[in-house]
Parts: structure tokens; sequence; C-alpha cells
């Protein structure tokens, strides 16, 4: 009876071992999806307990590297803010991509990993439909033709600065020290590039600008005559607030553009783009000098 019992126990942990420590495929409407294995990120050694923080997290550490030409410290004010003092830009980039680093390593990593249409490598089947729309739009390949722009003006070292620093901080990462999230989609942090800085900033201008009504707008115009369309659809929502003043004379002549036409949906090829959210343009506004103590 005892062998009985012995034999049942070892069975049902060999197999909750086995269950904890592969990735299951969970069937969604976009696909399968794999969850990590549970046991690696319950692992009281090297899984989420160790991103645990105290009461008052305590961010104070010295930072040896090679990369590093003079002496240089960074402080987190009372409210957590960075604030770096170095004593040339170099340093002062180096400094700035490990700090980033040490905040924002996963929304880097993923972020750019989005950008460049490789979400599916992490997470499945079920972003194969996101990653191809960012492959068709060039979105790496745009990102290449502006990393050789920058690699012929001056401050390219900065990017290149920035982007040691960045793997300064990857590199003296171990397993149980990576962000909770790395450790949930059971994956590790690449190392930085400048091509990944040039994603990111196309990733950005994406969010930014990338968005369009024009399927919409050249629908409803053929409903109507330009008149009303023009009354219903303005060209500037009445929401926006722009920064330049009505009042505000151009100093230059816009090139006059041809009117679209009906026919003009039958003759271009569209990739279909997202309309703009609401609110989007959080970094529209300007400050007057007068408004500073500087």
């Amino acid at each position: 009876m005892r062998i009985v019992k012995f034999l049942l126990s070892l069975f049902i942990t060999l197999g909750l071992i086995y269950a904890l420590s592969i990735r299951i495929s969970v069937k969604t409407p976009k696909g399968k999806t794999k969850i990590p294995p549970l046991g690696k990120f319950l692992n009281p050694s090297y899984g989420f307990w160790q991103n645990a923080e105290g009461e008052q997290p305590n961010f104070t550490k010295k930072v040896k590297a090679s990369s590093l030409k003079a002496g240089a410290k960074v402080y987190f004010d009372d409210r957590l803010v960075p604030h770096i003092e170095a004593q040339n830009l170099e340093d002062a980039y180096f400094l700035q991509g490990y700090v980033t680093a040490e905040l924002r390593l996963w929304q880097m990593d993923f972020q750019s990993r989005a950008g460049a249409g490789r979400i599916s490598e992490i997470v499945g089947a079920s972003a194969l439909e996101y990653d191809m729309k960012q492959r068709r739009k060039g979105m790496v390949f745009a990102a290449e033709n502006a990393l050789k722009k920058w690699k012929t003006l001056d401050g390219y070292q900065y990017v290149e600065a920035y982007t040691n620093g960045i793997n300064a901080y990857i590199k003296q990462l171990s397993a149980k020290n990576y962000p909770v999230e790395f450790k949930l989609l059971n994956y590790k942090p690449e190392l930085w590039s400048p091509l990944k800085t040039a994603i990111f900033m196309k990733t950005m201008s994406q969010t930014l600008s990338s968005h369009d009504k024009d399927l919409e707008s050249l629908n409803a115009l053929k409903m109507m005559d330009r008149k009303m369309f023009d009354y219903l659809f303005p060209a500037r929502s009445a929401t926006d607030d722009p920064i330049i003043p009505a009042d505000t004379k151009w100093d230059f002549e816009p090139k006059p553009l041809r009117p679209a036409t009906v026919d003009d949906a039958q003759n271009i090829s569209y990739i279909p783009y997202e309309s703009p959210p609401e609110g989007i343009g959080s970094n529209n506004w300007a400050m007057s000098g007068s408004r500073t103590l500087s």
C-alpha cells in the first residue's frame, strides 16, 4: 500500500512539474496564443517574486562602465524623476540610455519589436495579422533609410552612446532581475541597436501622423456634393487647438493641390490605416518663457 501511495504521489508530482514547465497553446479568435510556463513565473528564486519592491524603492547605485569618459552621476528626486549630470554630451546620452532602460526596458523592447512586425515571435499566431500589416507598411525599411541619413550627420555618436548605455544596463541583468513583463511572456530582452532607435522613432511617427479617413471621405463624397461634404466634414476638427495663432502671417506660399475626385478611389491601392484616436497629440503644447524661473 505504501508503494502504491508513493508511486501515485510521484506521478502526480511529475505531472505537475511537467504541466508547470511547458507552454500551453490557447485558441483565440485571432489564432493560437501560447501561455508561458507557470512554474518558471512562480519560481521563488527567479520568478515574479524577485520584482517586488519595498515601500520606499532605492535607486541609489554605482555604475562602472568603460564607455564613460569622465565622472558623472544620476540622482532621483522625491518624485523619482531622474537627473543626469555629466561633463560631456556622450556621457550624458550614455546615462540617459542606461536610466531609460532601467525604468522602461520592457516597453522599449516590445515597442521596437511591434514597430518591426515581430510580436508573433513572442505571443504566437494571434499577432500575425498585426505583424504582417507592419511589414507591409515598410517600417523597418523606413527606419533603415533614416539610419543611413543619421550616420552622415554630426551627432550620430550620441545615438551610439545612447545605445551603449542601454546595452550596459541589459548586460548587467540576470534572469531573476528581468522586468516582470519578460517573465510573464517568457522571453529575454535583446541588445539594443541604433536601428531599434530608428524603428522606435518610426512607431512614434506612425502613432502621431499615420492615421487617415481617406476611404470614408471618398465614399461620403460620392453620396453628396462637395459643398455639403466640406460643411459636414471640415478639414480641421473643431476640437483641435493649433499652436500657431489664427492671425499669424505665413512666410511661404502653399503649393496648390489637385482636388480629389471620385475616380481616385478606384485608382489607388490602399493599405488599411486606422482612424485617428480621440485626443491624440499629447505633446501639442508650448510654454512661454515668462512662465519659468530660468
